[in-house]
């Protein structure tokens, strides 16, 4: 499964915090600054926040990243 990159947008001049355990992004959750890759299971949970209004509502994804397990893969040699 590849990783993928994930790119975060908000209003010019807002601050984007997230978390990628799913838990409320806070004052101390990470700040958004540039794109960063996933290549394991996330539940990531952004709010952007702009002196003068409200925060926003929360934006949430989740990122699932499945190997094949043993039993779904094939076996193309034929009978045996």
């Amino acid at each position: 499964v590849s990783p993928v990159a994930v790119a975060l947008t908000a209003t010019a001049g807002a601050q984007v915090r997230y978390t990628l355990d799913g838990t409320e992004p806070g004052p101390s959750a990470t700040l958004y600054t540039r794109p960063f890759v996933l290549a394991a299971d996330a539940r990531l949970r952004a709010v952007a926040t702009l002196d003068g209004l409200a925060p926003s509502v929360v934006a949430a994804a989740d990122f699932i990243f499945h190997a094949p397990s043993p039993s779904t893969l094939l076996d193309a040699s034929g009978p045996t």
